[in-house]
């Protein structure tokens, strides 16, 4: 079973400064204050990790991509998004916006 172990500085509203690096079996912000240490398999606690770790810079990255969608698709002739007749489940930008959201929320 996996564990999170949230350190005190957490409890105590001190934020974490990024970038946030994998550092074995836990995450570290930029002045190696653990974030989050993970209590399991050795080889599973280091990719978790690694994907705690990257996950800031995954969603920033996912946000660049709906908008570099949204700035090519702009002046084609079938673009919606944002319209009021868009189909926004079936809308990558809006999908990507909408998780992207989730996750930060």
């Amino acid at each position: 079973m996996n564990n999170l172990i949230v350190p005190d500085e957490f409890k105590r509203k001190d934020p974490f400064k990024p970038p946030f690096s994998a550092d074995g079996d836990r995450v570290v912000d930029a002045e190696c204050r653990t974030i989050v240490s993970l209590s399991c398999e050795p080889q599973e606690a280091v990719r978790l990790a690694k994907l705690f770790a990257s996950s800031v810079e995954s969603l920033n990255r996912l946000n660049s991509v709906a908008s570099m969608l949204e700035a090519s698709l702009k002046e084609s002739p079938d673009f919606k998004h944002g319209a009021l007749d868009e189909d926004t489940d079936n809308c990558l930008i809006c999908y990507i916006q909408h998780y992207v959201k989730e996750v930060l929320s």
